[in-house]
Order: C-alpha cells, then sequence, then structure tokens
C-alpha cells in the first residue's frame, strides 16, 4: 500500500535520475511510473483476501484526513559509503504520515508474508545498485550523491492511497494499480 508520487515531483526525480545517468554510475533506474512512497508492504499475498485488504485500506485511509508533503534530501540505503538503494526522503506533515503508515500497517497485520523489523522510513526509491557493481563502483554512487544540489520545494496534497501489485520481471519491478482510497471519505 502506498501513496502515488504526482507527476511534479516524478519530473524532479527524473532530473536527479539524469543526472546521475550522465555519471555513468552503475545504478538501475526506476521508471517514473513506478514511483510511489510505500506506506505498508505485504509481499506474497493470496489473492482470496484481496477484497478484504481493500476493505481494510478503505476504512483506514477514511479516518485520516487529507496531509502535504514534499521531497527532502537524495540519500541512500544503508549508507553512502556502500550504497544499495538511492532514494529521495519525504518530508512535510510527518505525523499524519506516520498515524497513516502505522494504521495501515496495523490494520493489515494478519495478512503480511512477513513484519518489517525496521522502523517506517518514509521515501521514495529512484535507483539501485547493479548486483554485480564492486566496491569501487558503490563508492563512486555514494560520492556522486554527496555531491548533488538540493531539490526544488515541490510539494503536494495527499488526498488518497493505493494498493498496487508489484510484477517482477528481467526489466525490473512493474506495479499495478489494485485499487485506491480517498483520505477523509468519514470526515
Amino acid at each position: 500500500m502506498a501513496i502515488d508520487v504526482p507527476a511534479s515531483a516524478a519530473a524532479v526525480l527524473m532530473e536527479v535520475q539524469e543526472h546521475l545517468r550522465r555519471e555513468g554510475l552503475a545504478l538501475r533506474f526506476e521508471e517514473a511510473a513506478n514511483m510511489h512512497l510505500t506506506l505498508c508492504f505485504l509481499g506474497n499475498t493470496d489473492s482470496t483476501h484481496l477484497s478484504r485488504l481493500v476493505e481494510l485500506m478503505r476504512a483506514e485511509s477514511a479516518l485520516e484526513q487529507t496531509f502535504e508533503l514534499h521531497l527532502g534530501q537524495v540519500n541512500a540505503f544503508p549508507g553512502l559509503v556502500a550504497p544499495r538503494v538511492v532514494w529521495v526522503g519525504i518530508e512535510g506533515a510527518m505525523d499524519a504520515l506516520n498515524r497513516l503508515a502505522g494504521r495501515i500497517s496495523s490494520a493489515v497485520s494478519a495478512f503480511r508474508a512477513k513484519l518489517e523489523a525496521r522502523p517506517f522510513h518514509p521515501h521514495v526509491t529512484i535507483a539501485r545498485i547493479r548486483t554485480r557493481a564492486t566496491r569501487a563502483e558503490r563508492q563512486r554512487v555514494g560520492g556522486a550523491l554527496r555531491g548533488l544540489p538540493s531539490l526544488p520545494p515541490i510539494s503536494w496534497t495527499v488526498d488518497s492511497i493505493v494498493l498496487y501489485e508489484s510484477r517482477s520481471s528481467a526489466r525490473g519491478q512493474s506495479y499495478d494499480v489494485v485499487a485506491a482510497a480517498p483520505l477523509g471519505a468519514n470526515g
């Protein structure tokens, strides 16, 4: 379950990708259509539970009012010394975002293949280090990320959440919208 990234923010994220692409780094870039802010990862979920998951998502999203988010800084997991995933942090109405993520995570916990051990860290993945990247290539990515300028202040109103189905292929992940739920439908 996730929050969509609007076209204005995706355009900025694609500019960052283009800058990194020109550096010739060992990265695989996310497509703009796949950019989202994950609230709760479900893993492999039995399709017979789909209608119940959508029901829970709609009930929980209805309890939260719309809120504002904006792009933060570019960073990497697990860090800039030996990165594996390049991401852009999310800032803004963090209390509302954390509340929504916690609410959704709790509501669907019985359906999750594996509970996340890590705390919620709002971000949008923009690239992944290539599988066979050397240590030197990883370090070069970290150096390039340190040299990036601050992102422009692109903000948006979060007014819905989405349940995606992810599919893996040789070209990477793709995400199909299964259902969407508006925020504040009870308010």
